[in-house]
């Protein structure tokens, strides 16, 4: 569950990653589809994109969608954290509040989840 989050996050960061050097001005075209795909870093995130969906519809299999789709909420604050390294940017301390916060509250819910099973 935790792995689907993950890859869902790289796939956010690698894609905005690839389209960095893209012209603003440049609406969507046959043209910017064509260097997207020559771009190696943005394929990557694509296919992070579907592994994390594959890996989502297995951790639905074989677990309780009220535990998995909690789990999933993990997305935001990974996304968080590996687009500040990708971009070098400083996350400020409200945010690491917040993330803290999330997995706190998370880490609550599936407590009281588990424990009543």
């Amino acid at each position: 569950m935790v792995v689907a989050a993950l890859l869902n996050a790289s796939a956010s960061v690698l894609q905005r990653r690839g389209t960095k050097d893209l012209p603003e001005s440049s609406g969507f075209s046959l043209k910017m589809l064509v260097d997207l795909i020559r771009n190696p870093v943005w394929v990557l995130g694509i296919s992070a994109m579907i592994i994390g969906f594959v890996v989502h519809g297995i951790a639905i299999t074989v677990s309780r969608i009220a535990l998995v789709q909690p789990v999933l909420v993990t997305e935001l604050p990974f996304t968080l954290v590996l687009a500040s390294w990708a971009f070098r940017l400083r996350v400020p301390r409200r945010d690491w509040a917040a993330i803290w916060m999330l997995s706190v509250g998370l880490a609550t819910l599936l407590l009281i989840r588990v424990a009543n099973v």
